[in-house]
């Protein structure tokens, strides 16, 4: 299924079990017909103030059927993520709406995203034998 989206594409079987591992939360939703994988998404939280949502999957060919909502009302009622004071996402601008549905909206707090790439050499250093 991570195969349906443009940044999950290439990621490898073994850095999807790490980072499944390293999850706080994963929510994953199957087809009843023939039992496969569906939905899925993860988060990471301090369950108290800040909670993040990642890699918000719905295979292809069930998007437009509810799948997405019924996801979505999953994690966001689950116990962990229900009480924090602030959940947050990002999302490609074709989807603001959809997330709107459930109470996002765009930050207006003057914060700016950030990111910063690990290299390779790096990581190696930092964790032999990886």
């Amino acid at each position: 299924m991570n195969k349906d989206v443009w940044w999950a594409h290439d990621r490898t079987r073994e850095q999807v079990e790490n980072l499944l591992t390293w999850s706080d939360l994963v929510i994953g939703l199957c087809d009843d017909a023939d039992d496969r994988l569906v939905a899925f998404a993860r988060v990471l939280t301090d369950r108290t103030f800040r909670a993040f949502i990642f890699d918000v999957i719905v295979a292809a060919e069930h998007r437009g059927r509810g799948v997405g909502r019924r996801l979505m009302e999953e994690l966001l009622s689950h116990p962990i993520v229900r009480a924090v004071e602030l959940v947050e996402l990002y999302c490609r601008p074709d989807l603001v709406t959809f997330y709107e549905g459930f109470g996002f909206t765009s930050p207006d707090s003057g914060v700016v995203l950030m990111r910063r790439r690990a290299y390779p050499i790096l990581n190696r250093l930092r964790h032999p034998g990886c």
